[in-house]
């Protein structure tokens, strides 16, 4: 019997996974019926024929399965249950966490928590700090070869009768390599970045789309380019200094719960509601 199935995110995770059901769809096997979105904007549209519904829809649909294509899976299953839909339906199309509300360890990654990243990013040696948000594509912790020699190409794998162990390549950048890329609290990198091995981006940065991060970035700095340079800094060094003593990403949840707007509000406000004593 054909399976009628529902994807939760009508954006390029959804797409991707759609692709993915191609071969069980050709066969007649699988059937989707429609994507879920809370974005208002997507409602009424379509992707390949399918309708794109808003989440309060799913009452009116008739299915076997939902597949969600977001990475807020925790929110995204609340509120699918809250809508009446049984657990056993709901599956998941990232077996890994790429949010959570914990601290975890993601491929030898250490990720805050609430700390997020899109699955097409690819992190090596890194530590992130707490509430990082990373767009898709980007490239974070890269150690790149040694430029000081002939030839930065690794001969030894081809020339040698031997199978050479990739950490052992005389051409690899070693130093870079067992670096560790440090990105602290609150920092959000848009699409597409290359950060280098070693580098530390400090407290509230910006990094703008594309750019290429070889050096280290202050608290608060919006950088961008290739190589990324330092545009401005979004509040003044005061400021940043009175932040960085309140250190918000560090309270216990409930207070950062009791004041999200606060903490979403002008930095002004923010600062003189509270100081560093709190």
């Amino acid at each position: 019997m054909k399976k009628r199935i529902v994807l939760f995110g009508a954006n390029a995770d959804g797409r991707k996974v759609l692709q993915n059901l191609k071969p069980l769809i050709w066969m007649d096997q699988v059937e989707v019926i429609a994507f879920l979105d809370n974005d208002k904007r997507l409602s009424g549209g379509k992707i390949e024929n399918i309708p794109i519904l808003n989440p309060q829809k799913i009452t009116e649909l008739s299915f076997e399965k939902i597949i969600v294509c977001i990475i807020f899976g925790e929110e995204a299953c609340i509120q699918l249950q809250g809508l009446g839909v049984n657990k056993v339906k709901i599956e998941f199309a990232y077996e890994e966490p790429l949010f959570s509300k914990q601290e975890r360890v993601l491929n030898g990654c250490r990720v805050g928590k609430y700390s997020y990243f899109k699955p097409s990013t690819l992190l090596v040696n890194t530590q992130i700090g707490n509430f990082c948000h990373i767009a898709d594509n980007c490239q974070i912790g890269l150690s790149g070869h040694r430029v000081d020699l002939v030839s930065t190409y690794p001969l030894s794998y081809h020339f040698e009768n031997v199978i050479n162990d990739p950490s052992e390549d005389i051409t690899a950048n070693k130093r870079r390599m067992e670096s560790q890329t440090i990105i602290k609290n609150d920092v959000y990198i848009g699409e597409g970045v290359t950060i280098m091995s070693g580098v530390e981006i400090g407290n509230g940065a910006v990094i703008g789309s594309k750019s290429f991060v070889n050096k280290d970035i202050n608290d608060y700095a919006v950088v961008g380019g290739v190589p990324a340079r330092e545009i401005k800094l979004r509040f003044s060094v005061q400021e940043i200094d009175r932040l960085l003593s309140i250190a918000w990403w560090n309270w216990p949840e409930d207070q950062i719960k009791k004041n999200t707007l606060k903490i979403n509000s002008n930095v002004k406000e923010f600062l003189n509601e509270f100081n560093e004593e709190e």
